[in-house]
């Protein structure tokens, strides 16, 4: 289930936007670490290194908000799995938040125990990670490589299928050896 960002209701989102990012020397990559540099905090507010997002094989964008019912149902399944499965080693996440106010992102990072940074509140990377990598539903979880290429989305086509999606994908993929 999937909660409009503009009308409230559950339900599948009428926009689609392409994704695209990330390489260690494409104008992409440059794109994206410009974007997060300086704006990516951790749950007490305080500054948090991008860099460390992209020092992995695989980024997770996970759109999400405090007053979003099934993005709280969800959040501590993806927890679990960044726990477990070695989150911030071989892949790393990044929250884009559409909560309301800065505290309740913070707030929604603390309760959830999230252990990874989030895109700072009302900063212009976040709008502009929202605009362009979101569309207008939420849970919404995609995963890309260092290559840019978007290897899981919670959507087929248009379909809303759900943030497991990209979790099922990444457990192929961090099942298979490291590249070297």
């Amino acid at each position: 289930m999937m909660m409009n960002l503009k009308t409230g209701r559950t339900g599948v989102p009428l926009a689609i936007l392409a994704l695209g990012l990330l390489c260690d020397t494409t104008p992409a990559q440059a794109s994206v670490q410009q974007t997060l540099e300086g704006s990516v905090v951790d749950a007490s507010g305080a500054p948090a290194d991008a860099a460390n997002l992209l020092d992995t094989d695989y980024l997770l964008l996970y759109f999400s908000a405090h007053w979003c019912p099934p993005c709280r149902a969800f959040t501590p399944k993806l927890v679990d799995f960044y726990n477990t499965q070695g989150g911030g080693k071989r892949f790393d996440a990044v929250l884009i938040s559409s909560d309301h106010s800065a505290e309740k992102m913070l707030t929604y990072m603390r309760e959830t125990k999230m252990p990874w940074p989030a895109v700072q509140y009302g900063s212009t990377s976040l709008k502009t990670l929202q605009s362009t990598y979101s569309g207008a539903g939420i849970p919404r979880l995609v995963l890309i490589d260092m290559q840019g290429t978007v290897l899981a989305d919670s959507y087929a086509g248009k379909k809303y299928i759900g943030p497991h999606q990209a979790l099922k994908e990444l457990s192929k993929r961090l099942a298979e050896p490291a590249a070297k």
